[in-house]
Protein backbone atom coordinates (compact mmCIF):
# COMPACT_ATOMS: atom_id res chain seq x y z
CA UNK A 1 0.00 0.00 0.00
CA UNK A 2 1.24 3.36 -0.98
CA UNK A 3 1.83 6.61 1.25
CA UNK A 4 -1.36 7.96 0.18
CA UNK A 5 -3.60 5.30 -0.02
CA UNK A 6 -2.64 5.06 3.49
CA UNK A 7 -3.87 8.63 4.15
CA UNK A 8 -6.92 7.91 2.14
CA UNK A 9 -7.44 4.85 4.49
CA UNK A 10 -6.65 6.87 7.52
CA UNK A 11 -9.28 9.52 6.66
CA UNK A 12 -11.79 7.74 5.36
CA UNK A 13 -11.71 5.52 8.58
CA UNK A 14 -11.25 8.99 10.87
CA UNK A 15 -14.40 10.13 9.25
CA UNK A 16 -16.69 7.20 9.71
CA UNK A 17 -15.68 6.78 13.26
CA UNK A 18 -16.03 10.06 13.91
CA UNK A 19 -18.59 12.65 12.75
CA UNK A 20 -17.86 16.05 14.47
CA UNK A 21 -14.37 16.50 12.98
CA UNK A 22 -12.39 19.79 12.10
CA UNK A 23 -9.39 19.70 9.18
CA UNK A 24 -7.07 20.38 12.10
CA UNK A 25 -7.97 17.55 13.96
CA UNK A 26 -7.66 15.32 10.16
CA UNK A 27 -4.15 16.35 9.47
CA UNK A 28 -2.51 16.08 12.85
CA UNK A 29 -4.22 12.52 12.89
CA UNK A 30 -2.72 11.80 9.47
CA UNK A 31 0.40 13.65 10.56
CA UNK A 32 -0.14 16.11 7.70
CA UNK A 33 -0.29 19.94 7.54
CA UNK A 34 -3.73 21.55 7.16
CA UNK A 35 -2.65 22.70 3.67
CA UNK A 36 -2.16 19.01 2.68
CA UNK A 37 -5.66 17.38 4.42
CA UNK A 38 -7.67 20.71 2.88
CA UNK A 39 -6.29 18.78 0.09
CA UNK A 40 -6.68 15.29 0.47
CA UNK A 41 -10.79 16.40 1.67
CA UNK A 42 -11.31 18.17 -1.29
CA UNK A 43 -9.82 15.70 -3.59
CA UNK A 44 -11.93 13.20 -2.26
CA UNK A 45 -15.22 15.21 -2.18
CA UNK A 46 -14.69 15.46 -5.62
CA UNK A 47 -13.94 12.20 -6.31
CA UNK A 48 -17.66 11.87 -4.50
CA UNK A 49 -15.73 9.37 -1.74
CA UNK A 50 -17.16 11.80 0.80
CA UNK A 51 -19.56 14.46 1.42
CA UNK A 52 -18.78 17.56 2.61
CA UNK A 53 -22.44 19.75 3.56
CA UNK A 54 -22.51 22.86 5.90
CA UNK A 55 -24.46 22.36 9.59
CA UNK A 56 -25.12 25.39 11.60
CA UNK A 57 -21.51 27.31 9.78
CA UNK A 58 -19.90 23.86 10.65
CA UNK A 59 -19.18 21.78 7.64
CA UNK A 60 -19.73 18.09 8.18
CA UNK A 61 -17.29 15.42 6.60
CA UNK A 62 -20.15 12.53 5.32
CA UNK A 63 -18.74 9.23 3.99
CA UNK A 64 -20.69 7.93 0.69
CA UNK A 65 -20.75 4.92 -0.72
CA UNK A 66 -17.89 5.12 -3.11
CA UNK A 67 -15.83 6.19 0.33
CA UNK A 68 -17.17 2.74 1.84
CA UNK A 69 -16.28 0.95 -1.31
CA UNK A 70 -12.73 2.32 -1.47
CA UNK A 71 -11.92 1.73 2.38
CA UNK A 72 -12.91 -1.65 1.82
CA UNK A 73 -10.76 -2.05 -1.09
CA UNK A 74 -8.00 -0.63 0.86
CA UNK A 75 -8.39 -2.61 3.22
CA UNK A 76 -7.85 -6.09 1.42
Amino acid sequence: MTLGERRILSLLTSIESQLSLTQRVLAKKLGVALGTANKLVHCLAKSKMIELPQSGGRTIYRLMPLGVSEKLRLLN
